[in-house]
């Protein structure tokens, strides 16, 4: 898939938007780790955006999220995925015991940290 120019512009407007609204005191750390769906421009682009260690969502359906089950860095993780994928990762999360910092719908994509 290619990306489009409206696409990075896109996703850049959510990174900005969600580190100015999430937690300000934790903007100014990068985050531990990047959750993307690499079939999705934006979320791509918001994961290059970021220059962090990366875990793409759409190879962990095959592998039923295995490397993220496996164990969450500590620090911020955030993501830009779709509602439902959101919803996996918040289950993992908790169950390893991180919570969530802040989340929103951006579009059809749905923007969130664990922390």
């Amino acid at each position: 898939m290619k990306l489009s120019r409206r696409g990075f512009v896109k996703a850049s407007a959510a990174s900005a938007a969600f580190t100015r609204s999430a937690a300000r005191a934790m903007a100014t750390q990068p985050p531990a780790l990047v959750i993307y769906d690499s079939r999705i421009v934006q979320s791509r682009s918001f994961a290059q955006s970021h220059g962090a260690p990366m875990i793409d969502i759409a190879l962990q359906h095959d592998t039923r999220w295995r490397d993220i089950r496996a164990g969450l860095p500590q620090g911020r993780i955030v993501g830009l995925t779709r509602w439902s994928d959101f919803v996996s990762m918040r289950g993992i999360a908790v169950a390893q015991g991180l919570r969530v910092a802040a989340e929103r719908p951006f579009g059809a994509l749905h923007l969130w940290e664990l922390g």
